[in-house]
């Protein structure tokens, strides 16, 4: 199970972007942008380059905010197998 992740929502709207206007910067719907954000599917590697200059921010900002949610759901399929 994939957790949202409240970083990305949060880079958006600072910049001032709905999700269908980052979406169409990403080359995406904006229903997909919506999917990354709640955790519905990972950000693909090929993205992160395009969102940090979406949002004018550093690629980092979107791995950190990425990687967090990763990490919440590595400890949780860890979990299953005690």
């Amino acid at each position: 199970m994939l957790m949202d992740n409240p970083d990305l929502k949060k880079l958006r709207e600072k910049k001032g972007f709905s999700q269908e206007g980052l979406g169409y910067h990403l080359g995406v719907s904006g229903r997909q942008v919506r999917m990354y954000e709640n955790g519905e599917t990972v950000l693909p590697s090929g993205k992160v380059i395009p969102y940090a200059r979406a949002l004018d921010v550093p690629a980092e900002d979107i791995l950190h905010a990425a990687s967090e949610v990763e990490a919440i759901d590595a400890r949780e399929v860890n979990s299953w197998d005690q």
